[in-house]
């Protein structure tokens, strides 16, 4: 359990800090190819009114996190940064855990928005990095497919 009679900003560093067995978001280092090829456990919400259904709860939050939290889907990055933004706020108003939509009995501890930060600035670099590979292949193929045609021609 976190001490409530720390410092403001200390206590919601403190609160928000993502355990060590959960910081599994890669490293900004690791090489593209590394990265391109990482089978991250997530994957990002897509559905709109789902992130809606992320919600702040005066709750006491689970000492364990639910079975299968790790693979369930992490909000998109602009989502949890406004959500870890308000985190301090709402920590001031009482609140204790926030709601998944696939845990809504089970309140999880506020370090959650921290991880789903993380987890969706890699995911969407990770999509973002495939778009552009994909993207040179498309164009390698072209540039080879037109030499190949100008060198038939010799």
């Amino acid at each position: 359990m976190h001490n409530l009679d720390v410092a403001p900003a200390a206590k919601i560093q403190d609160v928000l800090s993502v355990p060590t067995q959960f910081s599994i978001a890669p490293s900004g280092s690791l090489p593209v190819a590394a990265f391109l090829q990482l089978a991250l456990p997530t994957a990002l919400e897509t559905n709109a009114s789902a992130t809606t259904r992320f919600v702040f709860s005066k709750k006491s939050p689970m000492l364990q996190l639910p079975m299968g939290f790790v693979s369930r889907s992490v909000l998109p990055l602009q989502t949890a940064l406004s959500l870890r933004d308000h985190a301090s706020g709402a920590l001031q108003d009482g609140i204790q855990s926030v709601i998944h939509p696939s845990f809504p009995d089970n309140p999880l501890p506020l370090w959650v928005l921290s991880y789903w930060v993380s987890m969706s600035y890699a995911l969407e670099n990770q999509r973002d990095w495939h778009a552009s590979y994909d993207w040179v292949l498309a164009r390698l193929d072209v540039i080879f497919a037109v030499a190949h045609r100008w060198l038939s021609c010799y």
